[in-house]
């Protein structure tokens, strides 16, 4: 009995493989059950669609029907999708996929004018050059190309900055020319326009208050899409976020604790004590000052120069340093400086991990360039040498932070390290009179080392200003 079931099962398997048991397909015209569950996608009836696309059968003449292949693309644009493009979480077009008819393989545009390509990296049948007129996909190209009025109220600068999205772009926005502005405008309209998702913008700030501010200027014009950025915040917020992802690799935990001041203090003197130093001589606080110096520096214990070792202990400076950093990794802990100088050491250490952070971050907007320090500017440029999609808003004019390490030059060589860059100059003030700025612009001009701009105002002149000459 068992036989004579294998024997039945083998003329079974046979005849299939023969090719006696054809499976059954409908005539050409008729609806296929197929076609209305998939619409066309994986279709299994190759007859019927081969018919609906006027397209060849296998081992025929190849020749295509693009009026025909139309109209099943336009068969397609009726899924629930964006006119056409796949919906993303934030309800921005991204990708438009479709099938030839001829193998069933999904052929996807990247983006709206880019090619099509197949899974397997062949290209596709080309896209009819325009979508039907009136149907979805025309709808999603127009809205797209529209005006979009968030860029409504910008002067012609303002809306420069903005919609120049490709490549490296300096800002040089006086005080009062509305540089909050421009950079929560580009964020919007770079995830508006579905250049990006969120979370692949990296916009970098100072202050803690300030990116709070961003990220609700940017609620307000785009809605809740903007509580998804992971990667809007302060140099050192953003720089914990990468530590904690990679600590392993900079010999530290994830969980590795920020000492602040007090702690930082009181571990130096650990360290003096421990090389038996006088500290009433050589106090902590005066070696946490050169080792924060040094960090802005983006300079590593080995790195430090002779000289400026030589500056505090008796020229034991760079030991001190080093032992400090040792006793950091011991506590599984780092201060402020670590956050970024030891991204630093995990980008040249690993570039495999700067790669993939180069790839992921599609667009960079820094806010008050001009005050950034050494570390910080290494740190950015490193990550922007991948898709040199880098916006800095900044004025050279305002550069008060010398005193903590901020170096007007970075905002200064900006075109030297970014060749090509456009440079925009916001000169319009909403803040001050005609009198004031010019007040003003008479006193800047008298700075050297400075990329120039002169600003000026719509409003009154105003009053003008008074010179008063005091004794200190």
């Amino acid at each position: 009995m068992a036989l004579g079931f294998g024997a039945i099962a083998l003329v079974a398997i046979s005849a299939s493989v023969l090719g006696l048991h054809k499976p059954k397909q409908p005539k050409p015209g008729r609806e296929c059950p197929h076609c209305l569950s998939c619409r066309g996608r994986d279709c299994l009836a190759m007859e019927h669609l081969a018919a609906r696309l006027a397209l060849p059968r296998r081992g025929q003449p190849s020749s295509i029907d693009m009026p025909a292949q139309e109209e099943h693309v336009e068969a397609l644009e009726n899924q629930p999708t964006l006119g056409g493009f796949e919906a993303s979480p934030d309800g921005t077009p991204a990708s438009f996929s479709a099938t030839d008819g001829r193998d069933g393989r999904s052929h996807i545009r990247n983006d709206v004018n880019g090619p099509a390509h197949s899974d397997d990296d062949e290209v596709g049948v080309p896209f009819p050059s325009a979508p039907r007129a009136g149907g979805l996909a025309a709808r999603a190209r127009a809205a797209v190309a529209a005006p979009q009025p968030y860029l409504d109220g910008l002067n012609p600068e303002q809306r420069r900055a903005v919609e120049a999205s490709d490549g490296p772009v300096l800002v040089l926005a006086g005080a009062g020319t509305g540089k909050t502005r421009v950079l929560t405008t580009r964020i919007a309209h770079i995830i508006t326009t579905g250049r990006a998702y969120p979370s692949q913008i990296l916009a970098v700030t100072f202050t803690n208050k300030a990116a709070r501010e961003m990220k609700e200027r940017i609620a307000h014009l785009v809605g809740p899409v903007a509580e998804s950025m992971p990667w809007l915040g302060t140099f050192h917020a953003i720089g914990t976020r990468i530590l904690r992802r990679h600590a392993e690799l900079v010999g530290l935990r994830s969980d590795f604790t920020i000492l602040d001041t007090d702690d930082q203090i009181r571990l130096m003197r650990q360290v003096i004590q421990a090389a038996d130093i006088d500290e009433k001589r050589w106090p902590a606080r005066a070696l946490a000052s050169f080792i924060d110096g040094w960090k802005n520096r983006g300079l590593t214990p080995d790195k430090v120069p002779a000289g400026e070792a030589a500056a505090f202990a008796a020229g034991r400076g760079g030991k001190l340093y080093a032992a400090y950093q040792e006793r950091l990794k011991q506590l599984n802990a780092a201060d402020f400086g670590d956050l970024l100088i030891e991204c630093l050491r995990l980008f040249r250490e690993h570039p495999d991990v700067l790669a993939g952070f180069q790839d992921k971050f599609k667009y960079i907007l820094v806010d008050e360039y001009q005050d950034t320090n050494v570390a910080q500017y290494l740190w950015l440029r490193l990550l922007a040498q991948g898709r040199r999609n880098v916006a800095c808003v900044g004025d050279d004019d305002q550069s008060i932070y010398g005193w903590r390490g901020a170096e007007v030059d970075n905002i200064l060589r900006f075109e030297k390290d970014f060749p090509g860059a456009t440079v925009v100059r916001l000169e319009r003030n909403y803040r001050s009179t005609g009198h004031i700025l010019a007040t003003a612009a008479h006193l800047i001009a008298h700075n050297e080392g400075r990329l120039g701009k002169t600003l000026f105002t719509d409003d009154e002149a105003g009053e003008k200003p008074t010179i008063t000459g005091a004794w200190d």
